[in-house]
């Protein structure tokens, strides 16, 4: 009953080894009272803490902002030791608002861990959320071809709602004939 964020700041001041001495249902039931927002009041380790208690399945359930707000707390190496499949499953159940709560880091964890073609098969709207919510730096790392292969995956009007700066930095990282190939309009 205290509220999202002020249960997110408990469990934040906790350690790993804390939170994981909550039964799963507890935990679930506490990460379904916070929003999104609420989980950046969680460090990195109490949030993979809460996440390991519950498992991968019944963290499935929580609402897409939670589970992205959860994700957004972990930092890039613990997304990475999710299986890949585990990840595409989480992103292919989130709206791509939802991908607002992740920090740039943890989306692009989550984006390193599933893998360039399996990325490819969410939905435009996921794509743009997933890419929206990366720091723009890593466009230049993935290679001019994938960043327009993502682009063109998502879809242009998809690709418009990231906002300029997502947007500015995907045609940055791609080259000329990329840029070439889209309508003038």
């Amino acid at each position: 009953g205290m509220g999202g964020e002020s249960l997110a700041g408990m469990f934040g001041a906790m350690d790993h080894d804390h939170v994981m001495s909550f039964d799963s249902d507890q935990l679930f039931d506490a990460a379904g009272a916070m929003g999104g927002a609420d989980f950046q009041f969680m460090d990195a380790d109490s949030a993979f803490g809460m996440f390991d208690s519950m498992g991968f399945d019944q963290a499935l359930e929580l609402e897409g902002d939670s589970l992205a707000g959860m994700f957004g707390a972990m930092d890039h190496d613990q997304i990475m030791d999710f299986d890949a499949g585990q990840l595409f499953d989480a992103a292919f159940g989130m709206e791509a608002e939802h991908f607002g709560f992740m920090d740039g880091d943890s989306a692009l964890g989550m984006f390193d861990s599933m893998g360039f073609d399996q990325a490819m098969d969410l939905q435009g709207d996921q794509l743009a959320g997933m890419f929206g919510a990366m720091d723009v730096t890593a466009y230049e790392e993935m290679g001019k071809d994938q960043v327009f292969e993502a682009f063109d995956t998502m879809g242009f009007d998809q690709a418009m709602g990231m906002g300029g700066e997502s947007l500015a930095g995907m045609f940055g990282a791609m080259d000329h004939d990329h840029v070439m190939s889209f309508d003038s309009d």
